[in-house]
């Protein structure tokens, strides 16, 4: 916090299905623009958190060349690349789907949080 407002948060999940393999997911991550100071921050909380739950490995999505890439990359994330189908409703309209087709990378977002699969 800053100020008296929330600069950001994490959402973090670890799924035990395998019992001696424990996975780790950012499930989302979102902050102000322009501070990846505050990612850094949240993420590195969230790295103790898995290593204290011993989870052996952490999945994240990010959009290639985003912001928030960089500090995935320094922290040793091996940056794999993978198509992903996204689907969104027409109902939004004409005029939103040219913003989002349109708006520069560091206004999108794109992470476990908008999928079902975890």
């Amino acid at each position: 916090m800053e100020n008296n407002k929330i600069l950001g948060y994490i959402v973090l999940r670890i799924n035990k299905f395998l019992k001696a393999y424990p996975t780790g997911f950012v499930v989302d991550l979102i902050t102000y623009p322009n501070r990846v100071d505050v990612a850094e921050m949240l993420f590195n909380d969230a790295i103790e958190f898995f290593n204290q739950n011993n989870v052996n490995v952490i999945q994240v999505w990010i959009i290639r060349n985003h912001p928030l890439h960089n500090m995935f990359k320094k922290s040793g994330f091996n940056m794999g690349s993978t198509n992903v189908h996204v689907l969104y409703s027409m109902i939004i309209g004409e005029k939103e789907n040219e913003r989002l087709k349109t708006s520069s990378i560091e206004k999108l977002y794109f992470q476990y949080g908008d999928t079902d699969w975890i």
